[in-house]
């Protein structure tokens, strides 16, 4: 048998506290298909194969890191005034002990990024996002706050059965959690909080881990008291995000987009008393209406961006294979044509095995959102027919996260 690669990381590359065991549990090189480099950080994308780590994650429970969560610290005497002004929500209405789903837009009105909001004080707050951005505007506005990355890094604990593993851990305080509540908790000595919030659709938990050394033994005492509930390490699930409807902050909720483009008008709250950033802009937008929206389509032509399904490269590799798995995964976004004019875009395209369709999202023109309207797809193998389809597409109540 061949040696396994030795794996040799840039320096500039930084490695989430978990990064051990998910290399350990499944990722074995630094490639598409295992990790990739995101915000910096090596991000696992899967341990397993694709369709069985869906299958562990719709059917059972599963544990990923995802690296790039970490959050952003926001503290000081102005932090819940601060949040107020970044933010296009309304923040005051965020209790301390809760989570609230936001956007934060530059002063143009695009969408920088999406991020679950955690208050864990009066004047303490967590997000995921740019740290340079949210440091520069704070001290662009005079705002007396600290701005850093906080010492917390988020593990996600996912799928039907989560909701017995956490009690198995911490009892009823943290299985008892009402969706978008957190708690601070501890378990052998490693201070913790945990929230009533994922990013796969099923029901699930994120656990922040405060004590970076201790990250390995954190997994381990994870997978240790699940294993009787069906977890498994796994990595992130791409098919569920879209399925669910979720967004991706480095092909949806990002420049050039707006949230009206998005469908996110219900997150742009022009009646808060702060002037938020980007307000005047987004006012402008909305006033004027946009040139394209963001919708689900499906097709039952299979032409998924080639990486999901697929088994592990061989130890001596398969450059011919990889090459091409790039190629295609890369590609994004694809053109929406009609004829022979290009009419919008798509972002991702996926094989969904519950719908037994390739899925995926595309920005179009407004006259083509209604559900049911043709789009033709422009792959990297060729035209492919789609049509517009409801988001999310599966599990549309949401009933599946928001549990019992």
């Amino acid at each position: 048998m061949p040696d396994e690669p030795t794996l040799v990381a840039p320096r500039s590359v930084r490695r989430s506290p978990f990064h051990e065991a998910t290399l350990r549990d499944g990722c074995r090189q630094y490639i598409q298909a295992a990790y990739t480099i995101s915000h910096e950080v090596y991000y696992p994308l899967r341990l397993l194969d694709a369709d069985v780590e869906y299958e562990k994650l719709t059917t059972a429970s599963v544990l990923f890191d995802p690296p790039v969560e970490r959050p952003v610290e926001i503290a000081g005497p102005d932090a819940a005034a601060y949040v107020d002004r970044l933010l296009t929500r309304d923040m005051t209405k965020c209790a301390v002990g809760r989570c609230r789903y936001a956007i934060l837009c530059d002063r143009e009105g695009r969408v920088l990024m999406d991020s679950v909001i955690l208050r864990l004080e009066e004047n303490r707050f967590w997000l995921s996002g740019d740290l340079g951005w949210i440091r520069g505007c704070a001290a662009g506005l005079g705002m007396a706050v600290d701005v850093d990355l906080a010492e917390a890094s988020p593990l996600q604990i996912q799928g039907p059965t989560s909701r017995d593993v956490v009690h198995a851990l911490f009892g009823e305080a943290v299985s008892g959690l009402k969706f978008y509540r957190l708690a601070r908790v501890e378990l052998d000595g490693m201070a913790l909080v945990v929230t009533r919030t994922g990013w796969t659709g099923e029901r699930g938990y994120e656990v922040y881990l405060t004590d970076f050394g201790r990250g390995v033994e954190l997994w381990d005492r994870i997978l240790e008291a699940g294993r009787p509930f069906g977890l498994t390490a796994t990595g992130t699930s791409n098919v569920r995000r879209v399925e669910a409807g979720i967004l991706d902050t480095s092909l949806e909720a990002c420049p050039p987009h707006n949230p009206f483009e998005l469908g996110l008008d219900r997150f742009v709250d022009f009646g808060k008393a702060s002037p938020f950033i980007g307000r005047e802009a987004l006012a402008r937008i909305a006033a004027e209406g946009v040139a394209r929206k963001l919708v689900g389509y499906a097709s039952g032509e299979r032409f998924d961006a080639g990486r999901e399904g697929l088994p592990p490269p061989a130890a001596d590799g398969d450059a011919a294979l990889w090459t091409e798995i790039s190629r295609r995964s890369k590609s994004f976004p694809w053109p929406v044509t009609d004829g022979d004019a290009e009419i919008g875009y798509a972002t991702c395209a996926v094989w969904s095995s519950a719908l037994e369709r390739t899925i995926g999202y595309a920005m179009v023109p407004p006259g083509r959102t209604a559900e049911g309207a043709p789009l033709t797809i422009a792959t990297p193998d060729g035209p492919r027919p789609a049509a517009v389809h409801r988001v999310p597409f599966v599990d549309p109540a949401k009933t599946r996260m928001r549990g019992a």
